[in-house]
């Protein structure tokens, strides 16, 4: 270990000289560097940081697509609805959750919500079966 804590590896690698190219592509280094920037390998290469980095100038730059995968975002949920609807019982959002692993004392192991999209009302049902979810709709429309 060296002094600022980092291992110094002394590596001799044999290259026949026959069978070997003598320069790489701008995206052969771009990939052996770790995705740097075709930037910082002009610059490596400039400033003879590297030895034995040998480019083939007139080789195409194409873009990377795990590069440009791992650049792109995407825009997050807003805060605030951007729309809802005008009268309660317009819209209602509704989702079935289960089984759950454990089941209730009174042997309920799904849960089902309903949420009306203007006044942001919700109500949570419990069901012993999946199936009884179309009745339970049925009743919570009547309600409203």
């Amino acid at each position: 270990m060296t002094s600022n804590q980092l291992y110094q590896l002394n590596i001799n690698k044999r290259i026949d000289k026959n069978t070997a190219k003598t320069s790489n592509t701008w995206d052969q280094w771009h990939r052996r560097f770790g995705h740097v920037s075709i930037l910082g390998i002009w610059q490596l290469l400039n400033d003879n940081v590297v030895e034995g980095l040998d480019i083939d100038q007139n080789s195409s730059i194409k873009d990377c697509d795990a590069c440009t995968q791992a650049k792109q975002t995407r825009v997050p949920f807003p805060k605030q609805a951007t729309s809802r609807s005008q009268n309660p019982g317009e819209l209602i959002h509704t989702d079935v959750w289960g089984p759950a692993r454990t089941t209730s004392w009174s042997g309920m192991r799904y849960n089902i919500t309903f949420i009306d999209d203007c006044i942001r009302y919700c109500v949570c049902t419990q069901m012993k079966n999946k199936s009884e979810a179309p009745q339970i709709y049925c009743t919570y429309t009547a309600s409203i």
